[in-house]
C-alpha cells in the first residue's frame, strides 16, 4: 500500500476512534454546499476560465476543549469541455475535474483558532495536463486566526503553513487578514486579502516554472451570506487574483495564461 493511503488509512481510523475527544451524546454536524462561478482558480493559477461548479459536503464531530473534529469532501465539476487558457485539460464537461479530501482538527483557544490537519488532491485528468502529468497529492496544514479587538476594527489575521509531503515535497505558506460586517440581521459581509508564497517544488506542481519561487498570489475577496430561513443561507462572491512575482509574471505570459483573474460566484448553503 503507498505511503498516503497508509497515512489515510490511519485517519480514517483515528476519527472512527473518538470516543477520547468526543463528549458523550455528541451529535455530528452536517454542512453542505453548492456554488456555481465563473472560473476556478488555486493558489493564483487558473484551472478552469469558462464556469464551474462545486459541491462540498462536511461532517463536523464537536470535541472536548472546545474542539472540533471535519471531514470534508469538495469537488470541482467543469460546465464546458473548454476550459480556456487554464490549468485544467478540455473536454470533461460536466465531470469531476478535481476533487479534495479533508480531515482537520479545530481548537478554539480564546481569541486564537487553530487549524491543523490533512488535505489531500485527486485529480481524475491528470495525464492529460497541458503542463506536465499531475495526479493525487497530499499535504499537512496548520492555520492559526487571531481575532482582534473593536478597536483594531475586529480584522482576524491569519497565518497558514501547507507541507506537501507526498508527490510535491514542497511549502505553500499563506498570511492575510479577514474581517466580518453584519449589515443586518440576516445578511453579512465577509472580505478577506491574503498573499501566498512557494518554494521552487510547489511552484512547479502548480505553474509548471521550473526556475522561479517567492511571492506568489494575492487575492482580494468580498462574500455576501444571507439567511434565508433556519438551516439554510445564500452566498455570493466576488474575488481578484494576481501574481505578484515579477518572474512567475513573465512565466504566465510564456505558457500563455493570464496572472490577473476576475471572477464571481453565487451559492446555498445548508446546516443541520
Amino acid at each position: 500500500m503507498e505511503f498516503r493511503q497508509k497515512l489515510w488509512a490511519a485517519a480514517a481510523v483515528l476519527l472512527g476512534s473518538t470516543a477520547c475527544v468526543v463528549p458523550e451524546n455528541t451529535v455530528p454536524q452536517l454542512d453542505a454546499s453548492l456554488d456555481a462561478a465563473s472560473k476556478f482558480v488555486h493558489r493564483g493559477m487558473v484551472q478552469n476560465e469558462n464556469g464551474v461548479v462545486q459541491p462540498s459536503v462536511a461532517v463536523s464531530l464537536p470535541a472536548k476543549s472546545e474542539g472540533t473534529i471535519i471531514a470534508r469532501t469538495w469537488g470541482n465539476i467543469d460546465l464546458s469541455n473548454d476550459t480556456g487558457d487554464a490549468w485544467l485539460p478540455d473536454g470533461h464537461a460536466g465531470k469531476v475535474s478535481q476533487l479534495d479530501l479533508n480531515l482537520l482538527y479545530v481548537q478554539a483557544l480564546g481569541d486564537l483558532t487553530v487549524t491543523s490537519g490533512f488535505n489531500s488532491y485527486l485529480l481524475p485528468n491528470g495525464l492529460e495536463f497541458p503542463f506536465g502529468e499531475r495526479g493525487q497529492t497530499s499535504e499537512f496544514m496548520v492555520e492559526s486566526v487571531y481575532q482582534l479587538s473593536e478597536k483594531w476594527l475586529s480584522l482576524a489575521p491569519f497565518l497558514s503553513v501547507h507541507y506537501d509531503f507526498d508527490e510535491v515535497q514542497g511549502f505553500y505558506v499563506r498570511g492575510g487578514a479577514q474581517h466580518e460586517l453584519d449589515i443586518d440581521e440576516k445578511t453579512r459581509l465577509q472580505t478577506l486579502l491574503s498573499v501566498g508564497w512557494m518554494d521552487d517544488e510547489m511552484v512547479f506542481w502548480n505553474y509548471a516554472d521550473p526556475d522561479n519561487s517567492g511571492v506568489a498570489d494575492a487575492k482580494v475577496r468580498a462574500t455576501v451570506v444571507h439567511d434565508l430561513m433556519p438551516h439554510v443561507s445564500l452566498t455570493g462572491f466576488a474575488e481578484y487574483s494576481t501574481i505578484v512575482d515579477p518572474d512567475l509574471q513573465d512565466w504566465f505570459g510564456l505558457i500563455g495564461v493570464d496572472p490577473d483573474q476576475l471572477y464571481a460566484g453565487v451559492g446555498v448553503r445548508w446546516a443541520y
